[in-house]
């Protein structure tokens, strides 16, 4: 991670180094290396007392002082090689949590000209520019392989832009606490996981006596009230029967839910949402999509999403297209505009207004003399 952000600070030229983009360089040294051209140092301090001690007629051998550092020097150098990975006194940690500690929350995300590279010749993200003001819900709508998902990653710093740079409250987020930084997010992503623990562990990530009233007021806005009710042991029913054979599979809404309370469990302070109602009904999904409006009503969220009838939820919509913003505004100023977003958004009525009059035709019964 710390060689990543090395390589991205110095392949972008930037014109001003930050001490913590110092020290994040400094500390990519690994300690071996550092050792490596002390000794040669070293050496070459010994060998130019010997040239000099040819010229000159003085004791060639080495001081005892000389002696000393050099093997002390060897030592640490085999030390040092056998634990390679150690970084030089942690340099980057140290300075970036004291001397450049900055105010971690998300007032303000920007993304200017933002690229990230899958190969040579094409780009997930080019050319990006947007900005996510604090308590501002934002949908992103857009085909498959327009960059949505990419577009989640690079905010939360699992991917790293080849050109351009994200903004927290107008500083780099490579100058921030890579931990505290990643603190500010609650995500939903397609890939969520769940773990051979206990329903209450899958949904807390915690060891500690959690307040039961508050997990259970989160997983009935959840809609997963019922399925706890019927578990054997309640929130203390394990996940999957690996372990315990009293255990429960979770149907795919099911998990979905498990993800979603999961994420409104830690109430951070913005929520990424990447299709997180892709494997529910459409009943369960606007409940879910009303209860989480709720929620967050005083938080910043971006909802990825295929279904367009969530956009009515959202402040602000974004439509991307190539790894662009081609579209950006309300639900009512881009479909009045007649763009991508006004075509996408009939399309999918009109689908919906097909498989409602097939419906009524099939429960209509003719009479039969």
């Amino acid at each position: 991670m710390l060689f990543q952000q090395s390589l991205f600070i110095i392949k972008n030229r930037q014109r001003r180094f930050s001490a913590a983009a110092i020290f994040t360089i400094i500390a990519n040294l690994n300690v071996t290396m550092v050792l490596v051209v002390l000794l040669v140092m070293f050496l070459n301090s010994c060998i130019t007392r010997r040239q000099n001690a040819q010229n000159h007629e003085v004791d060639k051998e080495l001081s005892p002082y000389q002696r000393y550092i050099g093997s002390s020097l060897i030592l640490v150098l085999h030390g040092a090689w056998a634990a390679k990975e150690v970084r030089l006194f942690h340099l980057k940690d140290f300075f970036a949590n004291r001397l450049y500690e900055k105010r971690c929350e998300a007032d303000q995300i920007s993304m200017k000209s933002a690229k990230n590279s899958l190969n040579a010749d094409s780009y997930a993200i080019r050319h990006l520019n947007l900005t996510l003001p604090a308590n501002q819900r934002l949908c992103i709508v857009g085909n498959n392989g327009s960059g949505k998902s990419t577009f989640l990653k690079l905010l939360t710093r699992l991917y790293f832009p080849t050109e351009g740079e994200i903004l927290l409250n107008g500083v780099n987020i490579n100058e921030y606490d890579y931990e505290k930084y990643q603190g500010l997010f609650a995500p939903v992503f397609q890939d969520y996981s769940l773990y051979q623990l206990s329903l209450r562990e899958n949904i807390t990530f915690s060891d500690k006596n959690d307040n039961d009233d508050e997990i259970l007021r989160l997983c009935r806005e959840c809609g997963l009230l019922d399925l706890i009710e019927r578990l054997p042991h309640g929130l203390d029913t394990s996940v999957y029967k690996f372990f315990d054979e009293e255990g429960f599979e979770p149907s795919g809404g099911e998990g979905q839910k498990i993800a979603i309370a999961r994420a409104l469990y830690h109430n951070s302070d913005v929520y990424l949402l990447d299709e997180p109602t892709a494997a529910l009904d459409p009943v369960a999904e606007y409940e879910i999509y009303t209860q989480f409006h709720h929620l967050i009503h005083n938080k910043t969220a971006v909802l990825i999403t295929h279904r367009l009838s969530a956009v009515q939820l959202a402040d602000r919509v974004a439509v991307f297209q190539d790894g662009r913003v081609m579209e950006y505004g309300t639900h009512a100023q881009l479909y009045a505009k007649g763009g991508i977003y006004t075509e996408m958004f009939d399309k999918q009525a009109g689908f919906y207004r097909e498989a409602a009059s097939v419906k009524e035709e099939d429960c209509t019964f003719k009479q039969v003399d």
